[in-house]
């Protein structure tokens, strides 16, 4: 989708993701739309960078692929931040961290029935699913360690005071918000 220098709509432009070997189940943005996932019948799960330049006909970059179990329904989430990646395969749901490509968290039989829909809330906190008439909410513990994490990156190069005293805030503030969801 291209955008005008003042954000008016000027037209859609057809992109391809080549990577996967097999159909593809389903896709996911990120808030800004500059990172997507996907996730395929070959048992993997992909990150992408779709922040390129397609009127110079450059692809999305792959940056990640990550390989699991599937059953079928399968449905994907990116977290708004794009920090994590939730995929829930017939009742059970995996967690993994796009910046390592680790499990994070897994939630077995979540759902009597298939999970029908999986999503991260705008703010970044909660993991929704839903199923059998239901829906579950989960803490996105994930995404928290994840921003400590780059939080923490980002205090090792930062060169001065005001910037420090700030990250470490921030961290001392989203580790405070952690531990209370962990209790």
């Amino acid at each position: 989708v291209c955008f005008g220098k003042h954000g008016e709509f000027r037209e859609v432009s057809r992109a391809f993701l080549k990577g996967h070997s097999a159909g593809v189940y389903g896709f996911a943005f990120s808030n800004d739309s500059r990172r997507m996932a996907t996730v395929s019948k070959d048992g993997t799960w992909k990150l992408w960078d779709t922040d390129v330049e397609y009127k110079k006909q450059q692809d999305p970059y792959l940056l990640y692929t990550g390989h699991l179990s599937i059953r079928e329904p399968c449905r994907i989430a990116l977290s708004p931040d794009a920090r994590v990646v939730a995929i829930s395969s017939l009742f059970d749901i995996t967690v993994f961290s796009t910046r390592t490509g680790e499990v994070e968290e897994e939630f077995l039989s979540v759902h009597g029935d298939a999970i029908t829909d999986l999503t991260f809330d705008t703010a970044n906190k909660f993991l929704v699913s839903s199923g059998e008439r239901a829906i579950r909410v989960f803490h996105n513990t994930a995404g928290y360690r994840a921003a400590i994490a780059d939080m923490k990156d980002l205090l090792k190069k930062a060169t001065n005071k005001g910037t420090k005293d700030r990250l470490q805030q921030q961290i001392n503030d989203a580790q405070s918000a952690l531990d209370a969801v962990c209790k």
